[in-house]
């Protein structure tokens, strides 16, 4: 749930293309990433930042980045084991009701208007699910029981991170002292968990050469 084969794929591209001459643009290299990865959600964020919206339309992939208001930071808890996303995808049934398609879309779009004008209000109910989360919970240690305890300890809104089995909380105050409570409350009751507290970067990825 950390990117971690985007930022491979990303850094990789980028020095590689430096190592070349530059020849290709951004654009170009997202394509490439993306091709790589097979999608464009992860490799996205990677290069441009900010909060993405990705897609593909026409063979192209194509991304809108947007920038996020600083006031927020992240909070990352993350197991010491992971969960294969080709593992994660095979638990999610192959087709959802209408009811719970149309519930998905309207929390999509309102996390996203909570996120670009800063309504904190409104992103716990966007982060709402039907159509993953419930699937994942039996493979990720604990989900249920971290939700509840970020939430009593003021996040915003808490989410499996991608597949999982990382899980991310919006939070807007107290940005210390939640990741000492949450780490205090992992040495209790899951001992192979940690809490690592982040900004956002609205800049995305870019090389500095030190000559």
């Amino acid at each position: 749930g950390l990117g971690s084969s985007s930022a491979c794929i990303v850094g990789g591209l980028i020095a590689g293309n430096i190592l070349s001459g530059s020849k290709l643009s951004r654009q170009r290299l997202f394509q490439i990433a993306a091709e790589i990865e097979g999608h464009p959600d992860n490799v996205a964020p990677a290069f441009f930042g900010g909060f993405c919206i990705a897609g593909r339309e026409n063979g192209d992939y194509f991304c809108k980045s947007m920038k996020i208001t600083p006031k927020y930071r992240y909070a990352l808890m993350i197991p010491e084991y992971f969960v294969a996303t080709k593992k994660a995808r095979q638990v999610l049934p192959e087709t959802v009701s209408l009811k719970d398609a149309s519930f998905n879309v309207s929390r999509a779009a309102l996390f996203t208007a909570g996120l670009l004008e800063g309504d904190s209000k409104i992103l716990r109910m966007g982060a709402e699910d039907r159509l993953h989360q419930p699937y994942r919970k039996n493979a990720v240690e604990g989900m249920q029981e971290i939700f509840d305890k970020s939430y009593q300890l003021g996040a915003l809104a808490t989410f499996l991170s991608g597949s999982g089995p990382t899980i991310l909380a919006v939070l807007e105050e107290n940005f210390i002292g939640f990741q000492r409570d949450m780490q205090e409350y992992f040495k209790t009751h899951f001992p192979n968990w940690k809490c690592r507290v982040t900004e956002i970067n609205n800049v995305g990825a870019f090389a500095r050469i030190r000559g």
